[in-house]
């Protein structure tokens, strides 16, 4: 899948509406005081369409965080957010867009005090593994004649 976001490793400070947050050095970063989002919506350029019944999968990390929580969003029209992430590690969320929706975004809470990097957004799949941390083991295979096992590789799916 594509991610929809643009510029998601934050590398200048373009395309996302900020709020409180700022970017610089290649993430992004907000104190705490208010609550808000870093967002990209069908304003944005490139905008984003959000289509309604369609579930986005969110991905930030590495999540540095001092203080408060933070959640992945859908806005405008009826919020749909996601768990509040409230320690330092990464930001998975699985949301399902509602008519009105036109916002993808990460809300922090006012006591907040962090940051993230690398942003990611896509429209799940059928073909999408389930989101968390999987396990794999790996065997080889010659002719029919099975090598040995390796593993386990452990994969964080978004």
């Amino acid at each position: 899948p594509t991610n929809l976001y643009a510029n998601p490793g934050f590398d200048t400070d373009s395309v996302w509406s900020k709020g409180t947050w700022t970017i610089g050095s290649g993430i992004a970063s907000k104190a705490a005081g208010a609550a808000s989002g870093i967002a990209q919506s069908h304003v944005s350029v490139p905008p984003i369409t959000v289509v309604a019944g369609k579930t986005y999968r969110f991905h930030a990390s590495p999540l540095v965080l001092t203080a408060g929580g933070i959640q992945a969003r859908i806005s405008g029209g009826t919020a749909q957010d996601g768990p509040l992430v409230p320690a330092s590690g990464i930001i998975l969320a699985r949301l399902t867009a509602v008519s009105g929706n036109n916002t993808l975004s990460f809300r922090a809470d006012a006591s907040f005090a962090g940051s993230i990097d690398n942003a990611v957004v896509f429209i799940e799949t059928p073909d999408c593994l389930p989101q968390g941390t999987h396990h794999f083991w790996l065997q080889p295979s010659n002719d029919g004649v099975p090598g040995p096992v390796s593993g386990p590789f452990t994969v964080v799916v978004v």
